[in-house]
């Protein structure tokens, strides 16, 4: 009996340290998962350093990692003081050599895995920032559709022939096996039916990328004797924005978003697109709950135009200048370096823009960085120049696009600004445009 009752305490005993030594370690394995996500979210995503560039970053995060340098071209390497065990709580220094793109493992403990940031070392650059305003026209690659509607057929029923079939931002690309490219050869293509069924080659986008797929929808009459799909389809853009910076190979960037349907709220594919010169005529200042925005005019003949648009993305619309010296010396503009979203402070800035019949800076506060954040709002700023409010009222519609600038640096361009406080607004880190 003696015997049993000790085995059984012995059991008992091996069974709680063993329980023990398990939830020590899914505590700490908790404990390393909790800190690891927070530290993710305060690592940038990427660095970008200048070639042969010494850069200290205080990251401000009270923990100690390893770090592993992993190359991927073949250059030169970055290299980070204190590679094996990096406090972060102090400011960390890297060294970059030649130019190449790299990848930095950060390891909490040597064993978890917290992010893996990409290091771009870039040759030293520089642009001439602009803010003058620009007239834009866009030709989608595909016939966009715009949004779908019933109407009355010959009969007097309400029909709709492409129910179910198209979705708003579809691009129509073919009919019967026919390539299209314009509005007006989609609407010949239905009108010359005679009521016979069309094939429509649709380009598809979703979350796993983009297909294009075949539907077939049969045109009805309306009440005039016309055939209709019940599909409405543009095939165009245009409007008024601003210019950020001319490179010195004469490319652009602008505007720092990209230009999407007012209708679906796509973002259109472009098939090509030209910029103009554009004349502001007034400025609706911009009111709580409805923003003001650049009223002017915009003549589209050959002579008027300045640049070529090749693409439209997230972070702005791009192209090239035709004659980037005459814009140069007609706006006064100079060129200036790049700054990383590392160098940029909070506290004084301005912005560079054209309400005044010339291209002249305005005061900002810059109120908050968001480091991780990919999309085109970067930077929270505020208005402060008393000038600017006067004419404007801050942020206004058309002003999309103006280049932020501080100690004498291109660091961002203006995005959005808020419907509620006209006042204050969004930038895009410079890098983002140029990424």
């Amino acid at each position: 009996m003696h015997n049993s009752s000790s085995r059984l305490h012995r059991s008992r005993h091996l069974l709680y340290k063993v329980l023990f030594i398990l939830t020590a370690a899914i505590s700490v394995y908790a404990a390393a998962f909790t800190l690891s996500a927070s530290v993710s979210d305060r690592l940038p995503a990427t660095i970008c350093l200048r070639e042969n560039e010494s850069k200290t970053i205080d990251f401000d995060i009270p923990m100690t990692a390893s770090m592993e340098i992993m190359q991927s071209s073949s250059v030169s390497n970055v290299s980070v003081r204190n590679v094996k065990a990096v406090n972060f709580h102090e400011p960390v220094s890297f060294i970059a050599g030649e130019a190449g793109e790299y990848h930095i493992n950060v390891k909490l403990m040597g064993l978890f895995n917290i992010k893996t940031v990409h290091v771009n070392v870039l040759s030293k650059s520089s642009l001439i920032p602009c803010g003058f305003p620009v007239g834009i026209y866009l030709k989608t690659d595909g016939v966009l559709i715009a949004g779908t509607t019933e109407f009355t057929d010959i009969n007097g029923q309400t029909v709709m022939p492409c129910a179910g079939l198209v979705k708003t931002g579809d691009y129509i690309v073919s009919v019967n096996d026919s390539a299209i490219t314009s509005k007006s050869e989609f609407m010949s293509c239905v009108n010359s039916c005679n009521g016979s069924p069309l094939v429509l080659g649709i380009r598809r986008s979703s979350p796993a990328g983009t297909d294009t797929v075949y539907v077939q929808i049969t045109p009805q009459k309306d009440t005039k004797g016309e055939y209709k799909t019940g599909i409405w389809v543009k095939d165009d853009s245009q409007g008024i924005g601003t210019l950020t910076y001319i490179a010195p190979d004469s490319s652009f960037g602008a505007l720092g978003h990209p230009i999407s349907d007012p209708d679906s709220g796509c973002m259109l594919a472009i098939r090509s697109g030209a910029l103009y010169n554009a004349r502001i005529l007034s400025i609706a200042k911009g009111q709580r709950g409805k923003p003001g925005e650049f009223i002017g005019s915009i003549n589209y003949n050959e002579s008027n135009r300045i640049g070529n648009i090749t693409d439209n993305r997230n972070n702005g619309i791009y192209g090239f200048i035709d004659s980037s010296d005459t814009l140069i010396s007609q706006y006064g503009l100079k060129q200036m370096d790049i700054s990383f979203k590392e160098d940029i402070e909070k506290g004084e800035a301005f912005i560079q823009t054209f309400v005044s019949g010339r291209c002249e800076l305005y005061r900002i506060s810059i109120d908050d960085i968001s480091y991780n954040d990919s999309s085109n709002r970067n930077i929270t700023f505020s208005v402060t120049d008393k000038n600017l409010l006067d004419i404007t009222n801050g942020i206004v519609q058309g002003m999309s696009g103006s280049p932020i600038i501080q100690n004498d640096r291109i660091i961002g361009a203006v995005t959005h600004v808020f419907v509620d406080d006209s006042t204050c607004g969004y930038g895009i880190f410079i890098e983002n445009m140029l990424n």
